[in-house]
This record gives structure tokens, C-alpha cells and sequence, in this order.
């Protein structure tokens, strides 16, 4: 265990501290230092980047530099948001839903009511329950979720993260400060990994 953890998070010295102080047995000290400093080598041999950023290096977020590091947290939402909405309205069928899906090549909508105010998120997994149901005759409204997840374009890359790690989201509503019914755009994760890269690269050659 010390092995794996002091590896995966390439921090050798706390798994063989972590695994004492579990097991207060000094007979253990010397085979978990071999084996959590041979595991941690080899770990470094295969992939440099440490368990917990590995997600975001696969996303495309590599922070080759110190100067790199602050470019989620000082990037605006405003910079990397779409303002075209693809919208529908709780009162549309589900198999409207579903044509609306096939014609539009996107999975991932917000739902509006007739005043402009956002009212729900729904997804092609959400009409796909509906229609495992045999409820195709449903509205939007029965199967949308409700408690939305949104971000304004005043806050930072970096809280967009980490919003979009709450429930492993891949887009959120935009809304306007101070009315989070107010849809004002969308960002989705290559909106975010677009921004990034072009900050990025305005940083490495002004």
C-alpha cells in the first residue's frame, strides 16, 4: 500500500510515513523504504506526472513551467464561454428531444422556459432513461435536472474545473452574476482546453 500510494502520487516519504504510523511496527521501516522508493522510480521511468494530475494532462492541461501554473486561475470564463445557445423548452415532447438530437449532433442542452429563464439542464442519457421508460410522450420537464451547476463570466478557468469535477460534467451554463437563472452562454471542456492553449502560447512568445 505504501508502495502504491508513495508511486501514484510521487510522494515516497509520506507513504512510508503514512504506512508506519498505521502500523507502528518498526520491523517494517527498511522493505517499505526499498519498496516505495523502487516503485516510485519505476512509476517516474513510465509517466513523470503524479496520480492526481494525470486526469488533466488527458485532457489536454500540461503545466510544463512555473509561469504556466496561474493560467487557469487568472483566465476569466468571459474568454473561453460560447454565446451560441442551443436551447429547448420543458414542454417539449421527448421524441421531439430525440429528433432535436440527431439534428443538432449535440448531447448537452439547457432548458429555457418562454421569459428567457433557465429552468434545467438535459442530456441525450436523460432522454434515453425516459425512453427505457416508454415514456417518449413525456415533457422535458419530468426527466431535466433541476440543480444546476453553473459558473458567470467572471469566474476562472480554474473554478470551472472544478465545477465540472463535482459530478464529471462536460458543460456548464453561463449565467449572468447575481441571476443564475439568466442563461448568457456555455462552456464545455474544449472551450476550456481552447483557452487554455491560446493563453498558453500569448504567454510563451510576447
Amino acid at each position: 500500500m505504501g508502495a502504491t500510494f508513495g508511486a501514484a502520487a510521487q510522494a515516497p516519504l509520506t507513504g512510508i510515513l503514512l504506512l508506519f504510523e498505521m502500523t507502528n511496527d518498526c520491523r517494517i521501516i527498511l522493505p517499505l523504504m526499498l519498496a516505495t522508493i523502487l516503485s516510485t522510480l519505476l512509476y517516474r521511468a513510465v509517466n513523470r506526472e503524479p496520480f492526481y494530475t494525470l486526469r488533466l494532462k488527458r485532457l489536454g492541461l500540461t503545466f510544463a513551467a512555473g509561469h504556466d501554473l496561474d493560467i487557469l486561475a487568472s483566465t476569466r470564463v468571459a474568454s473561453a464561454m460560447t454565446h451560441r445557445l442551443l436551447w429547448v423548452r420543458p414542454d417539449m415532447r421527448i421524441r421531439d428531444f430525440r429528433r432535436e438530437l440527431e439534428r443538432q449532433q449535440h448531447e448537452w442542452f439547457p432548458v429555457e422556459d418562454g421569459d428567457g429563464t433557465l429552468v434545467g439542464i438535459i442530456t441525450a442519457q436523460d432522454a434515453a432513461r425516459a425512453l427505457d421508460h416508454g415514456e417518449e410522450d413525456a415533457v422535458m420537464a419530468k426527466y431535466m435536472t433541476q440543480d444546476i451547476v453553473s459558473v458567470t463570466p467572471l469566474d476562472s478557468l480554474h473554478e470551472v474545473v472544478r465545477r465540472f469535477g463535482v459530478r464529471d460534467l462536460g458543460h456548464l451554463p453561463v449565467v449572468e452574476p447575481g441571476n443564475p437563472r439568466k442563461l448568457v452562454g456555455i462552456i464545455s471542456r474544449l472551450h476550456l482546453l481552447r483557452a487554455y492553449n491560446r493563453e498558453l502560447l500569448r504567454r510563451r512568445t510576447r
